[in-house]
């Protein structure tokens, strides 16, 4: 069954999941990658974690994953629409809010996509 087509929205953001043919190495790169993961969870650490607001039960980050944990799934109603409105593509599962970001992203691009989830978890 071949996959669904993706939807592509000029000057907004995504969320790529990256893999090679039998989930082989895609990257063959001599850039030293965990340098690059080590800076977004730096950027993630210092944007997420300091965050309270009533709605939110935690926030962690792990690696290039951060996450933002509400307390009820239902104060992330409509935050995808809000996110497209803001130029970036993001969606929720459940209760949380996570960003994985791609290991070549801009601080720009990054900012970016924690702003828009800031601003919803406030």
């Amino acid at each position: 069954m071949p996959r669904r087509s993706r939807m592509y929205l000029p000057g907004f953001t995504y969320h790529v999941v990256q893999r090679g043919n039998n989930r082989e190495a895609c990257f063959f790169e001599e850039e030293n990658y965990l340098t690059k993961i080590a800076h977004i969870e730096s950027q993630l650490k210092e944007r997420l974690l300091c965050v309270e607001a009533p709605k939110i039960r935690s926030t962690r980050v792990l690696g290039a994953t951060g996450v933002i944990e509400f307390k009820a799934p239902y104060d992330l109603e409509g935050y995808q629409a809000y996110a497209l409105e803001k130029g970036v593509w993001s969606r929720c599962f459940g209760p949380y809010l996570y960003t994985m970001p791609p290991y070549i992203i801009s601080d720009k691009a990054l900012h970016q996509i924690l702003d828009v989830m800031l601003d919803w978890a406030q």
